[in-house]
């Protein structure tokens, strides 16, 4: 891995979180750059309190996660 990364001339690292995490990216700190990734939710169109307790009174709670689950999310999984 030290020599993949020290072969590049820049390291995307995905969050601030991620970079700060590793071990391997603080080796070669100087070449990483933090390009989060996720959606800006004030681009969205917000919803009144009365469409979201008829959405709740309907369905409950809700949680929805939109990427792969690896280990660095901690998120436990079980099949």
């Amino acid at each position: 891995m030290r020599r993949f990364l020290g072969a590049m001339d820049r390291i995307v690292a995905t969050s601030p979180n991620y970079f700060a995490a590793s071990e391997e990216l603080a080796r070669c700190k100087e070449k990483v750059c933090v390009i989060p990734i996720g959606i800006d939710k004030d681009s969205y169109p917000t919803c009144s309190d009365e469409k979201v307790q008829v959405w709740r009174s309907q369905f409950g709670p809700v949680f929805c996660l939109c990427r792969r689950v690896t280990l660095l999310q901690r998120i436990a999984y079980s099949p």
